[in-house]
């Protein structure tokens, strides 16, 4: 598959099939009820995406243990 298209009806603030998608080099083609398509790391694709994404795992566990 080269292209995803998503229209969703209710906000989505981060879709899993949308960045996984992207994740699978993917386009996407959605409407602004995706709040990730805002996000700088968005434009990233593949491979880089999948580190970015693990990265920010990581930063979400810190920033609630920082918060605690």
């Amino acid at each position: 598959n080269k292209c995803l298209v998503f229209i969703p009806k209710t906000p989505e603030t981060l879709s899993r099939l949308v960045v996984e998608s992207r994740m699978m080099n993917m386009s996407v083609i959605t409407n602004n009820m995706v709040g990730a398509t805002s996000e700088k790391w968005y434009q990233t694709k593949g491979k880089e995406l999948i580190q970015i994404m693990r990265l920010k795992r990581e930063e979400i566990v810190n920033n609630v243990i920082r918060f605690i």
